[in-house]
């Protein structure tokens, strides 16, 4: 048969991401892989190990999960989207069903593991990386989001919004700038269901506007650089939801379709 040129390639061994025990307290940076406390074995009885991952600066965290196995019920694995056991919890993971990644708010993570003293398995292998934060998505899914522009939703899609929700997010732009904020869509269920924007990064800020119902609200600027939204749902009627497109600019004209929700 007829015989062709072949192949060759070139290959070095590159250092990996640092590895850590989730007994190790901290570890910070861009990526690592953190670990049961035994690589290449299972893990230790009687266990209560805890450990913060903090990533650089306006970042948020992914955490994917390479291998996953404990003692169902027992051997429990805590993860909090913040830097200690009072944050949020993101996963409560037990058994050998492989978890989906888990993607904090910020830039910290909080990890515990817990075992008992009896049946010891395989335990888990997690790959984390710090990403930057985005400028646009859904305040549902994330709570922070930087830039110089992007484009806020409800998180909906195509769909009607979800009942009993309650999501917020600050968007920060560049200081020395204010934020501008329009509507190409907006329709939630009158006076139940509604949106709020202050003119900070809490909601203890001033409030901007009070938004509810179906006609499509004015222009809306901040006076500083950050804009703190809220997205409040009752359990009944449920709407089409928002979508809220942000720009940071130096000047703010003040003239023209600039209407009563305007910080003008």
């Amino acid at each position: 048969s007829t015989q062709r040129a072949g192949f060759s390639f070139d290959w070095r061994a590159v250092a990996g991401p640092p590895s850590a025990s989730v007994c190790d307290r901290s570890v910070g940076g861009t990526a690592g892989v953190v670990h049961d406390g035994d690589p290449n074995g299972p893990y230790a009885p009687r266990l209560d190990c805890r450990l913060r991952i903090t990533g650089p600066r306006n970042t948020i965290l992914r955490l994917t999960f390479t291998e996953f196995c404990t003692e169902r019920y027992y051997d429990k694995l805590y993860i909090k989207d913040g830097p200690n056991w009072r944050s949020r919890r993101l996963l409560l993971a037990h058994g050998c069903s492989l978890p989906s990644p888990v993607v904090t708010t910020g830039n910290e993570a909080y990890l515990r593991f817990r075992t008992d003293r009896s049946r010891q398995l395989d335990g888990f292998t997690i790959n984390w990386v710090a990403e930057a934060l985005p400028s646009s998505g859904s305040i549902c899914s994330h709570n922070r989001f930087v830039g110089t522009s992007g484009e806020l939703t409800d998180g909906s899609g195509n769909a009607n919004y979800g009942n009993r929700l309650n999501c917020w997010a600050v968007v920060a732009a560049p200081a020395g700038k204010v934020i501008r904020v329009v509507f190409p869509a907006f329709c939630t269920e009158r006076l139940c269901d509604w949106l709020d924007l202050h003119d900070g990064t809490s909601s203890r800020a001033r409030r901007l506007a009070h938004l509810s119902g179906c006609q499509l609200p004015g222009g809306v600027v901040t006076t500083g650089s950050n804009l703190y939204v809220r997205f409040r749902t009752d359990r009944s009627v449920r709407a089409a939801g928002f979508t809220l497109r942000w720009n940071a600019v130096d000047v703010v004209d003040c003239e023209g379709s600039w209407g009563a929700y305007s910080a003008c």
